[in-house]
């Protein structure tokens, strides 16, 4: 939209800008967010703020940087926090968008207001309505000459090694058409390489965290690193790669569908508006996001507190975990449900389950029933001893026996010394049978990517050198804001506000180069 209306301000008769997405619907993964981040947005704190800064930015700068731990770009930090207000000002009174005024982020340590959603925001139940701003900026880019390609995969670049320069792409449509696409710029916004378990293999490291290996995905599948991986195949250089993906949630999986549903009623499901129900095929993601349960990395030892397992913490144990579970813990929840209260985000079985979470204290005859059918599905595991679960689950025996017991020694002590569980949800590990669900965190995205200087130019891997005529915006480059260290920063939309920024000023950079402005 952005180079659109540059090369539309310099000669409305010769806009030469074209899109392609893989996807079947632009968007991609921002149509299914909730919020943007932004610092201090002129021209909208005048309008709801009487002009007053929401935020200390400074402030703000110094407790990312602390965050970082010098990992990061600075000047890219910088680029993101100067810029971001301005962008969300463009998309307000520019395109038509619409945010309510910011909130804070998703722990007690969030205390700067620079997350806007989307509005209306009605728990999430507006993805509709953020389908329509996307169809505005859409006929607002076409009206000023833009084209666009749907269902048209780009899957390696143009490149004169002579010149050091891209020329263009090489694309296939969904009708296996191949195209040859030459342009004076080409800017990657391909959201990451998540969709893509041997590259989050190949990419992700274990130096820090177990994060080797294919993660689900909540998000959109297409993202799978392919022009990245053509980029650092002519010699680009990466930034952070390794960065943990962006997760807020996990569940299982894979799913039972076949229980009975029951509606809730009164509520709505989350994003669909939808008469709310839940399902006992459910018990299986209750049992690894329960607070009162135990789980085990893919080592056999804990690797956080069970409690933040719906949203914070599931993504320190890699790709999946288990929640372990003994006969006497089934036969209460056969009995009694699920007794523990939801810590965190209780939305977060809504988005991977049916559409609301199994009410607490409800009997749940079922459970036996369930968890044979996740054996099956190949999710969920049964032994007679704590030695044949480890042995099934390739953990050592030793290891698992070992956990277990000093768990329950937390549990007969009332205190967790490791992760400070309260001791409400300090529940002991009985007699067997045992049982095994796999826990998976799901991502949005991947958070590191190609290396890019200031211009949002990809450089080659000695950290210097702009490959000529090829950029990277988004989540292909948002590695330059962070640190390996640690997971993606909790202050709320930061992907999406990255991508807009990066997106809105690359869009100009670029128009101008070709300009020759």
């Amino acid at each position: 939209m952005r180079a659109a209306e540059i090369m539309h301000e310099a000669d409305p008769d010769n806009v030469r800008v074209l899109a392609i997405d893989k996807a079947g619907k632009y968007g991609g993964t921002s149509s299914l967010t909730t919020e943007m981040f932004a610092i201090n947005p002129p021209r909208f704190q005048e309008e709801h703020n009487a002009g007053k800064d929401y935020v200390d930015k400074a402030g703000m700068r110094k407790s990312w940087l602390e965050y970082t731990e010098g990992d990061e770009k600075t000047e890219m930090v910088d680029i993101l926090l100067d810029n971001s207000g301005k962008a969300l000002d463009w998309l307000v009174y520019e395109h038509g968008f619409k945010f309510d005024t910011p909130k804070r982020g998703f722990t007690e340590e969030d205390i700067y207001e620079v997350k806007y959603q989307y509005l209306p925001n009605d728990r999430g139940n507006n993805k509709d309505v953020i389908g329509q701003y996307y169809d505005r900026i859409y006929a607002d880019y076409t009206a000023l000459g833009g084209e666009y390609m749907l269902e048209t995969e780009a899957y390696e670049l143009i490149y004169d090694e002579a010149t050091n320069t891209v020329k263009g792409v090489k694309a296939r449509g969904y009708d296996g058409t191949e195209y040859e696409i030459y342009a004076d710029a080409v800017i990657l916004a391909t959201g990451g390489f998540a969709g893509n378990g041997d590259m989050m293999t190949k990419y992700l490291t274990n130096e820090y965290y177990p994060l080797k290996g294919a993660w689900k995905v909540y998000g959109s599948l297409q993202n799978d690193g392919k022009m990245i991986e053509s980029a650092i195949q002519i010699g680009a250089g990466t930034y952070n790669i390794s960065v943990c993906p962006i997760v807020h949630m996990s569940g299982t999986p894979s799913f039972l569908t076949q229980f009975e549903k029951r509606e809730v009623p009164g509520e709505k499901g989350f994003f669909t508006g939808r008469p709310a129900v839940w399902s006992p095929g459910d018990i299986p993601l209750n049992m690894v996001v329960s607070g009162d349960s135990l789980a085990v990395g893919r080592d056999g030892k804990r690797f956080a507190s069970e409690l933040n397992l719906m949203m914070l913490d599931p993504w320190k144990a890699g790709p999946y975990f288990y929640s372990i579970w003994s006969n006497d813990q089934i036969q209460r929840i056969k009995e009694e449900g699920f007794t523990a209260e939801w810590v965190g985000l209780p939305v977060g079985l809504e988005f991977l389950g049916h559409q609301y979470p199994i009410p607490r204290n409800t009997p749940l005859p079922e459970v036996e029933e369930v968890l044979e059918a996740a054996i099956e599905q190949g999710f969920a595991y049964k032994a007679d001893t704590l030695e044949e679960l480890a042995e099934m689950l390739e953990i050592d025996p030793a290891v698992l026996t070992e956990t277990v017991a000093k768990y329950n020694s937390y549990c007969d002590a009332g205190e967790d010394p490791e992760f400070g569980k309260p001791a409400d949800y300090l529940v002991k590990i009985g007699s067997g049978p045992y049982y095994a669900v796999v826990g998976a965190p799901y991502c949005y995205s991947t958070c590191g990517g190609l290396d890019v200087d200031t211009n949002f130019n990809v450089l080659k891997a000695d950290g210097r050198t702009p490959i000529n005529g090829l950029y990277a915006v988004g989540t292909d480059c948002i590695g330059v804001l962070f640190t390996e260290k640690k997971p993606y920063v909790t202050y709320g939309g930061v992907a999406q506000g990255w991508a807009y920024t990066s997106g809105y000023l690359c869009g100009e950079i670029a128009a101008k180069q070709v300009l020759g402005n």
